[in-house]
């Protein structure tokens, strides 16, 4: 199993990341934005990070400089403008809200 960490503020779409990357043999922990504990992140092996829920996206760019080592992942919504300065980052990927199967 991979373990996952998912930061999100959004309950209902923790819910569903939980469920889908379960299925697929993920380990999932979900933590909100304030919760993330940052002394614990080298324990991930991938990290999801669903931008559209955070009050403070500097927080996730400054968690990445000193403390992940692992893939992250970015969750955007549909059209975001801002992908680049999120992989400027550190992010290698993202997907875009809503989600297809």
């Amino acid at each position: 199993m991979i373990k996952t960490l998912f930061v999100s503020n959004d309950v209902q779409l923790s819910k569903k990341m939980i469920t889908e990357l379960k299925t697929s043999e993920y380990s999932v922990t979900v933590q909100t934005e304030n919760k993330t504990d940052i002394c614990h992140l080298t324990e991930y092996e991938l990290v999801v990070v669903d931008f559209e829920s955070l009050k403070n996206d500097n927080f996730i760019c400054e968690m990445i400089d000193d403390n992940i080592n692992c893939p992250i992942i970015a969750v955007l919504p549909e059209g975001e403008l801002g992908i680049k300065s999120i992989i400027d980052c550190g992010i290698e990927d993202y997907i875009e809200k809503p989600f297809k199967k």
